[in-house]
């Protein structure tokens, strides 16, 4: 009896904390896809060609010119503060739905690996490390990539080790299993 209890509970904790990872995922999404669609949708001057572009382009000073029918530098007080405003809005918004589209593809590639190949690493991955000396430099960018994906600092070896006394190989396995390691933690 008690050992059907306790595989109970362990089956109950194990979907509890995938249906919370399912929900901070959802959560993140809710979060990230109004502030983007209400930036994107908001046309202040009811402008929509210009507006249309300046979504596509934020920084571009000759659109926003065009958009308000004069020089930047001629805008009202009132008129600069909402330039500001809009613009930092549609380069927030376009910044969160870039990253939120990269991070959806990252998952997706991870995913496509893991059922593909199981537990064989990215192929980009492999062909790097065969041959550590010219790709060094290379590698530790892909693990940044990754790392970033948890959201984990990553910390280079030429940093932690600047006189480079510590084995690049070692390094790359300590590396490997600190992935193997956030990778079974999601």
């Amino acid at each position: 009896m008690f050992i059907h209890v306790s595989k109970f509970v362990c089956y109950l904790s194990l979907n509890l904390t995938s249906v919370m990872k399912g929900l901070k995922v959802f959560l993140i999404y809710l979060l990230i896809t109004p502030l983007y669609l209400c930036a994107q949708d908001k046309d202040p001057l009811d402008k929509p060609l210009i507006w249309k572009q300046l979504q596509a382009n934020p920084s571009n000073e000759a659109l926003w010119m065009a958009y308000f029918g004069k020089d930047l530098f001629d805008l009202s007080d009132e008129e600069y503060e909402n330039f500001t405003d809009w613009k930092n809005n549609l380069i927030q918004a376009r910044e969160s739905f870039n990253n939120h589209e990269v991070k959806k593809v990252l998952v997706k590639k991870q995913e496509y690996y893991k059922n593909v190949y199981g537990n064989i690493k990215d192929p980009y991955y492999q062909n790097l490390i065969s041959n550590i000396t010219s790709n060094f430099l290379m590698i530790e960018e892909y693990f940044q990539e990754q790392y970033d994906f948890y959201n984990v600092e990553y910390i280079f070896y030429s940093k932690k080790y600047p006189k480079g006394d510590f084995d690049r190989e070692q390094w790359i396995s300590e590396q490997e299993k600190k992935l193997e390691h956030m990778r079974s933690q999601q």
